[in-house]
């Protein structure tokens, strides 16, 4: 293994992926050295994909139309996958980078988030009951 960045090491780079001793003066470092899988930002991605499809069935707000309620109905159950993605990605994240306190406190919040959202979908069983009665 070789360590790349000076006197104390960056990045350990396996002997596949070591640069052409030509090529060690010109490139830095980052421009040769392989991309460490980060699933946390995949995760915040995914969420962020699940926030403008839950507010796009929000907007116009009318909470009396029983047309509204189930739209937004389905429009929480059709892009739930995309939030289960995040948190999954998220927790993998964790898995990968144990010593991360910034990780953790992201884990934390949306553990407790989660939680929040599964009552929230438990209520979407009456919800919808009431937009079919109506």
């Amino acid at each position: 293994m070789a360590a790349v960045g000076g006197d104390f090491p960056l990045c350990v780079l396996p002997p596949e992926f070591r640069p052409c001793p030509q090529l060690r003066g010109i490139l830095p470092w980052r421009s040769w050295a392989p991309l460490r899988p980060r699933p946390e930002r995949g995760g915040a991605g995914v969420v962020r994909m699940f926030a403008p499809l839950v507010a796009g069935a929000l907007w116009p707000l009318q909470l009396l139309n029983p047309l509204w309620k189930l739209r937004l109905a389905g429009s929480l159950v059709k892009s739930a996958p995309f939030a289960l993605l995040g948190l999954a990605l998220l927790q993998i994240a964790v898995e990968l980078g144990p010593h991360d306190p910034r990780l953790k406190s992201r884990q934390r919040l949306c553990n407790q988030l989660a939680v929040i959202a599964a009552l929230g979908f438990l209520l979407l069983v009456p919800l919808q009951g009431d937009a079919g009665l109506q």
